[in-house]
C-alpha cells in the first residue's frame, strides 16, 4: 500500500476507486466511512470510520445548536465543521456493508438523504461509493436519482 506521501491526487473517480478498493478491500461490517479531500484532490491523512449510525436517515432529532431537523441533518452540519477544522474542500462517503454491489432502496436511503443535507450545507461530496462483499463500487446517478437535479 502507498503512504499518504505518494498517493496521487484524486482527479479521476477510476483513481479513487482504486485507491479506495486498496485501502478497504471489501465489507466486512456495517459502517459509512469519511474521507477527506484537499484543494489539490489529495486525500487527507484523516479519515473516520463510523459503525453505529441511525437506521432512519430521515427521522427527526433536536440537537440544542441546531434544534428540530433530521439525522441526516445533523451529520452534515458536522461534517461541514470537521472539514473547516481539517482544511478540507471535498468529501468522500464509503458506505460499508456485506453483499452483493446491486444497491437496494434500503441501502440508498442514507446515501441519497446525507448526500442532499450535504449539499444544503454547501458540502462539496467528491462521490459516494459502495464497499460489499466483492470490492467497491461508486454510486452512481442510477442508483440514487433523487439527487439528481
Amino acid at each position: 500500500m502507498k503512504t499518504y506521501e505518494e498517493t496521487p491526487p484524486m482527479t479521476d473517480d477510476i483513481v479513487l476507486q482504486e485507491w479506495l478498493g486498496e485501502m478497504l478491500e471489501r465489507a466486512l461490517v456495517h459502517r459509512v466511512w469519511l474521507f477527506f479531500l484537499d484543494g489539490d484532490d489529495r486525500v487527507q491523512r484523516t479519515m473516520m470510520p463510523i459503525d453505529d449510525y441511525p437506521a432512519d436517515p430521515n427521522r427527526a432529532c433536536v440537537t440544542p445548536d441546531l434544534g428540530m431537523c433530521t439525522h441526516a441533518e445533523v451529520f452534515a452540519s458536522r461534517f461541514a465543521d470537521m472539514m473547516g477544522v481539517l482544511d478540507a474542500t471535498q468529501i468522500v462517503l464509503v458506505w460499508e456493508r456485506r453483499g452483493k454491489a446491486a444497491l437496494s432502496t434500503r441501502d440508498a436511503k442514507w446515501p441519497t438523504a446525507l448526500g442532499r443535507a450535504l449539499r444544503a450545507e454547501g458540502v462539496q461530496v467528491r462521490g459516494q461509493f459502495l464497499l460489499h462483499s466483492r470490492g467497491v463500487r461508486q454510486l452512481t446517478p442510477d442508483d440514487l436519482p433523487e439527487l439528481i437535479g
